[in-house]
Protein backbone atom coordinates (compact mmCIF):
# COMPACT_ATOMS: atom_id res chain seq x y z
CA UNK A 1 0.00 0.00 0.00
CA UNK A 2 1.17 3.70 -0.99
CA UNK A 3 -0.12 5.39 2.14
CA UNK A 4 0.68 8.74 0.92
CA UNK A 5 -0.50 8.26 -2.49
CA UNK A 6 -3.77 7.63 -1.39
CA UNK A 7 -3.96 10.45 0.92
CA UNK A 8 -3.40 12.49 -2.36
CA UNK A 9 -5.80 10.93 -4.38
CA UNK A 10 -8.24 11.26 -1.62
CA UNK A 11 -7.81 14.74 -1.44
CA UNK A 12 -7.15 15.92 -5.07
CA UNK A 13 -10.62 14.55 -6.10
CA UNK A 14 -12.37 16.22 -2.93
CA UNK A 15 -10.75 18.97 -3.91
CA UNK A 16 -11.23 18.44 -8.15
CA UNK A 17 -14.83 18.42 -6.87
CA UNK A 18 -15.15 21.55 -5.55
CA UNK A 19 -13.59 23.41 -8.35
CA UNK A 20 -16.08 22.18 -9.94
CA UNK A 21 -18.89 23.93 -8.35
CA UNK A 22 -19.67 20.96 -6.00
CA UNK A 23 -20.52 22.20 -1.98
CA UNK A 24 -18.09 20.63 0.19
CA UNK A 25 -20.67 17.66 1.49
CA UNK A 26 -21.85 17.00 -1.90
CA UNK A 27 -18.14 16.86 -3.06
CA UNK A 28 -17.33 14.53 -0.22
CA UNK A 29 -19.50 12.40 -1.38
CA UNK A 30 -18.95 12.22 -4.78
CA UNK A 31 -15.24 11.69 -3.49
CA UNK A 32 -16.41 8.34 -1.84
CA UNK A 33 -18.41 7.04 -4.43
CA UNK A 34 -15.83 6.82 -6.96
CA UNK A 35 -13.17 5.49 -4.90
CA UNK A 36 -13.99 1.88 -5.87
CA UNK A 37 -10.87 0.96 -7.04
CA UNK A 38 -9.65 0.71 -3.33
CA UNK A 39 -9.50 -2.10 -1.03
CA UNK A 40 -9.57 -2.81 2.97
CA UNK A 41 -7.09 -0.50 4.34
CA UNK A 42 -7.08 1.69 1.56
CA UNK A 43 -10.38 1.92 1.33
CA UNK A 44 -10.29 3.52 5.29
CA UNK A 45 -7.50 5.61 4.30
CA UNK A 46 -9.04 7.01 1.67
CA UNK A 47 -12.74 7.85 3.69
CA UNK A 48 -10.88 9.21 7.05
CA UNK A 49 -8.54 11.58 4.94
CA UNK A 50 -11.61 12.83 2.65
CA UNK A 51 -14.39 13.06 6.13
CA UNK A 52 -11.26 14.77 8.06
CA UNK A 53 -10.42 17.37 5.32
CA UNK A 54 -14.47 18.69 5.95
CA UNK A 55 -14.55 18.48 9.74
CA UNK A 56 -11.70 20.45 9.29
CA UNK A 57 -13.11 22.96 7.21
CA UNK A 58 -15.88 23.03 9.38
CA UNK A 59 -18.89 22.03 7.39
CA UNK A 60 -21.74 19.66 8.38
CA UNK A 61 -21.37 16.17 7.53
CA UNK A 62 -24.38 14.66 6.18
CA UNK A 63 -26.01 11.42 7.73
CA UNK A 64 -24.75 9.58 4.96
CA UNK A 65 -20.94 11.35 5.12
CA UNK A 66 -21.35 10.28 9.26
CA UNK A 67 -22.37 6.23 8.08
CA UNK A 68 -19.29 6.51 5.87
CA UNK A 69 -17.31 8.06 8.61
CA UNK A 70 -18.30 5.50 11.08
CA UNK A 71 -17.62 2.26 8.80
CA UNK A 72 -14.18 3.02 8.37
CA UNK A 73 -13.66 4.01 11.80
CA UNK A 74 -15.09 0.83 12.85
CA UNK A 75 -12.71 -1.21 9.91
CA UNK A 76 -9.93 0.29 11.34
CA UNK A 77 -10.30 -0.26 14.69
CA UNK A 78 -10.61 -3.97 13.47
CA UNK A 79 -7.74 -4.26 12.23
CA UNK A 80 -4.83 -5.68 14.06
CA UNK A 81 -2.17 -3.08 15.27
CA UNK A 82 0.73 -5.82 13.42
CA UNK A 83 -1.46 -6.12 10.29
CA UNK A 84 -1.70 -2.27 10.08
CA UNK A 85 2.27 -2.09 10.50
CA UNK A 86 2.96 -4.65 7.44
CA UNK A 87 0.86 -2.95 5.27
CA UNK A 88 1.94 0.61 6.24
CA UNK A 89 5.35 -0.29 7.09
CA UNK A 90 6.53 3.39 7.63
CA UNK A 91 6.21 4.54 11.14
CA UNK A 92 5.42 8.30 10.50
CA UNK A 93 2.16 7.23 8.23
CA UNK A 94 0.79 5.01 10.67
CA UNK A 95 1.24 7.58 13.68
CA UNK A 96 -0.31 10.01 10.88
CA UNK A 97 -3.17 7.56 9.93
CA UNK A 98 -4.01 6.94 13.93
CA UNK A 99 -4.46 11.00 14.49
CA UNK A 100 -6.26 10.71 11.73
CA UNK A 101 -9.06 8.13 12.83
CA UNK A 102 -8.55 9.72 16.59
CA UNK A 103 -9.65 13.28 15.29
CA UNK A 104 -12.59 12.04 13.33
CA UNK A 105 -13.83 9.34 16.09
CA UNK A 106 -13.45 12.19 18.51
CA UNK A 107 -15.56 15.42 16.27
CA UNK A 108 -18.09 12.64 15.92
CA UNK A 109 -18.55 12.15 19.55
CA UNK A 110 -18.41 15.55 20.48
CA UNK A 111 -20.00 17.83 17.62
CA UNK A 112 -22.76 14.65 16.67
CA UNK A 113 -23.58 12.74 19.59
CA UNK A 114 -21.79 9.37 17.66
CA UNK A 115 -21.23 6.73 19.78
CA UNK A 116 -17.42 5.24 18.13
Amino acid sequence: MVYSKIKYDALRSLYDQIEQGASYVSAAEQTLKQDAPHQSLEQIVFTITVIERILLLKVALSPNLIEKALAAIKSFQSISESDLMEQICIPVYLTDLSILHQRVSTILQREYGVAV
